[in-house]
This record gives structure tokens, sequence and C-alpha cells, in this order.
């Protein structure tokens, strides 16, 4: 593409200030990475930055303390195998006695586990990195299922029935002993919308006002904790000049980096001068690409599905089912057996990908582990963490009763395997892709397992 949208510079600036930020929390400075412009944008580089020290990256919408945790924990249990590290833990206890680990620890019986335990004197309380190794060791040997409330259900104090955030995050820490956890990003609740209207901004400001001191008592107790908070310049310009001066504040105003912000009028150029023509119908569809902090690559995909649309769309009076294939075929840019709904099902791939709280939840022409018919069934985009599978219709859909039916065996098949099944029209995946992103994001809300301990102390500022 002769015109780009992408800032490369930014993006080793970027790094180059994150791993300054890094540093800081390796040498035990609590440190509050607050990236202000575009916030997809924003998450977008985070996660980058992070793929580029080989960990994973987490961005969390909202919440206070113990949605992040259990966010950020979730993530922890996706990325690690958090039994290992709990042997790792216990071989680092011996090393230096004339105690060893012979073997794998995942070989030893319970009553085994409760020697060895005892001769590394691991406490067996529940709020200390040891009693976390004891209890993850232990419930392997079980062969008892891990999920996040059972973790934080470990962690919790008995006597409150509570969860003391900082201290539970402290513990994960220290049993990795310096591996590499995940990068958290925490942005608003309506961050993909990211609406300039005094009312958002205003709601905005004060979910600011009541994070920020959370996350800054959460790095003064846990420093090594590599966190980031990403905000529109509006709503950072309104807490900076509104907010009450406090030690919290101070903080986040000490490491800010700024990110570039993507126009409207500049998606619009870009795509005018791609399909060399003028395309006043996709206006909206503007709006929500520089919301999602466009790439080359995703106004490259939405280029290709509106460049085919005009050919191949469902229910054109001018053209009959016989000519939309046809012409379907002598289309130069598609691939051989990539018919059109393959470039609706890429652009709405790339989008989730841009989109801060959807990005890498799905993948794109996915099994789904079991067959249908003599093949192994396939999902044109699924969330398998989750069991969402999100079905793109083209135009041989509705080719005739078989194709109908076909699509609703297949429906039945997934949800007996427990799938929420998502389907779109190929035609709708551009026009319509803030309505089907939003119903993306409820299906994925919904289905996102809920911690249901309760927070412990209230954070002071």
């Amino acid at each position: 593409m002769d015109a780009t949208i992408d800032l490369a510079r930014d993006g080793s600036h970027f790094d180059a200030l994150a791993d300054q930020h890094e540093q800081r929390r390796i040498a035990g400075m609590p440190t509050l990475s607050v990236l202000v412009g575009s916030v997809a944008i924003a998450a977008r580089h985070w996660r980058a930055w992070a793929a580029r020290q080989a960990r994973s990256a987490v961005v969390a919408a909202g919440g206070l303390e113990l949605e992040w945790y259990a966010a950020w924990l979730r993530e922890l249990l996706r990325a690690r195998d958090v039994y290992l590290d709990a042997e790792h833990y216990v071989r680092r206890r011996l090393r230096g006695t004339c105690l060893s680990a012979h073997g794998g620890l995942h070989e030893k019986t319970l009553h085994e586990l409760t020697l060895l335990f005892e001769r590394a004197h691991l406490d067996d309380r529940a709020l200390t990195a040891d009693g976390l190794c004891r209890w993850l060791l232990t419930r392997r040997s079980s062969r008892q299922p891990l999920a996040v409330d059972d973790l934080v259900r470990a962690q919790t104090s008995e006597s409150e029935q509570s969860l003391d955030v900082s201290g539970a995050l402290g513990q994960a820490l220290s049993l990795l002993d310096g591996g590499c956890h995940p990068a958290f990003l925490i942005v608003s609740d309506d961050a993909h919308d990211a609406c300039q209207d005094e009312t958002s901004i205003v709601a905005r400001t004060a979910w600011l006002e009541k994070a920020i001191p959370h996350l800054v008592q959460l790095i003064t107790s846990v420093p090594r904790w590599t966190v980031g908070l990403a905000t529109d310049e509006s709503t950072w310009a309104r807490y900076t000049s509104r907010a009450p001066e406090s030690f919290a504040k101070a903080v986040a105003e000490q490491h800010v980096i700024h990110v570039p912000c993507l126009s409207v009028e500049r998606v619009r150029q870009v795509v005018t001068a791609g399909l060399k023509r003028a395309v006043p119908e996709l206006e909206p569809t503007f709006v929500e690409m520089a919301r999602a902090g466009a790439s080359d690559t995703l106004v490259e995909r939405l280029i290709d599905a509106v460049r085919t649309e005009p050919r191949c769309a469902v229910g054109r009076k001018d053209v009959q089912p016989g000519e939309v294939a046809e012409r379907q075929v002598e289309t130069p840019f598609l691939e051989e057996g990539d018919p059109w709904k393959s470039l609706q099902e890429r652009f709405l791939f790339e989008l989730l990908e841009h989109t801060p709280d959807l990005a890498g939840r799905f993948r794109l022409n996915a099994p789904a582990g079991f067959l249908f018919g003599a093949q192994p069934a396939e999902v044109d985009l699924l969330c398998a963490e989750l069991k969402i599978a999100v079905e793109i219709d083209g135009y041989y859909h509705f080719t005739g009763p078989e194709s109908y039916r076909r699509d609703r065996r297949k429906d039945v098949l997934l949800q007996q395997h427990g799938f929420l099944v998502l389907r779109y029209l190929a035609e709708d995946i551009v026009p319509r892709m803030a309505e089907i992103l939003q119903s993306i994001r409820t299906a994925v809300q919904s289905r996102t397992p809920q911690c249901t301990i309760r927070e412990g102390k209230e954070t002071g500022t």
C-alpha cells in the first residue's frame, strides 16, 4: 500500500520507553506505564512489546483489583505451567542443603510430597508463597483440575473469606522467581467506543480517579508487576487538570507514553485511494476503523472486502446467481479456492485482533476438535477457551435447501459440544461492523468465568 498508516518509528519509541519502565520494575521501583492516545494502538504496541520479550500480554477492560487479578491469573495459567513453577520453587528451597528432590515431583505420592515439604521447611499457611507452592503440588498429585477460582480460593484468608489482592499477587510472582509473567494492561470499560462527548469523558475520568489509587497501591506493594493503563487524550487531560493532587496521581504522571491517534479523515483517504473511488456509505465504518487504530493490514483487508462486494453482494437485483459465481472466479485478487466470504472472515479476524479486549481470543479457520461428517469440523472464527464459534455466511450458504440443512446440522453439533454459535451474513461484516463487534464482545463477557471470591481490604490513596 502506498499510503501507510502504521508508524514504525512510534513502535520503536514505545519499546524504548517501555524497556525503561521495565528496568525500573526490575530494580524494585514501583512503575505504572500510562499510555495516552489511541487505546487500540496502545494495546497493539503493548502486546507487540511483550511478544518481543517472549512473554504474553493481557488487556482487561474496567473493573478494580479483584477483577484485574483474576484476569491476570487466568492468562498466567494459560501461558505458563504453574505446576512446573511450583516444582522449581521447591528445588530452589532445597538448593545448598543436603536434601534434594530426586526425580520428577509429579511422580511422588501425596505422602512423599508432604515429607519433602517438611524437609524444605515450606510454610503451610495459605497467605505465603510456600503455602501456594504446597497447594499447587498437592493438587497436581491428586489430579484435580485447576481453575482461577481454585487458585484464588487457595490464597484467601480462611478467617475473613476475602482476598488481599496485593498479597496474592506478590505470592504468585515469588513463585515465578523472576520468570516472565503476563504484561497486564488495563483500559476503561468503554474504551472500545472512545466517544469524545462530555458525558463519556466525565465517566471515564471518574473511573480513572478510582482505578489509579488501586493500581498505585498494588505496584507499591509488588513493584515487580508489569502493568500499564491506557486512556484517551481527552480523558487524561481532564484527569490531570481536575483530580486532586495525591501520591497516586504523582506516580501515574511520572511515566507517560504518548501513543499516536488515527483520524477518520486519514482512514477515508487511504481507503478511497485503494479503491480509486469515493465510498460515502462507509463513513460509519471509517469511524470504527479509526477507533480501532487501523493498521495497514486491517485497511488492506477492508479494501479487499469492499472491492469485491459490488460483484458478490447477496440480493443485488442486477446480478443473477450464476453471474455472481462466474464473476467471483474472474476477480483477479481472489486466490484459487478463496471465495468472497473468506475476505470478510479475514477482515473480521483482523478487526478482532485490533480490538483491545478481544485481541488474541479467536483463531481463523480453526478445527473445532470433532468430526463433521467424515471431515474435521472447522469454524470460521473460533475462541476455543470460551467455546464461541463465529460463522460467516456467504452467498453459497443460500444456494439451496441442502446448504441450509448443512449449516443447521453443524450448528447442532457445535451446540452439543458446548459451543455458543454466532452467525453473521458476509455482506454485513463491513457496514455493520460495530454491531457485530459488540455482539461478539457480549458473548465473550458472558462466557468469561467470574471470580466468586470477594475482595479484602479497601485501598486508600
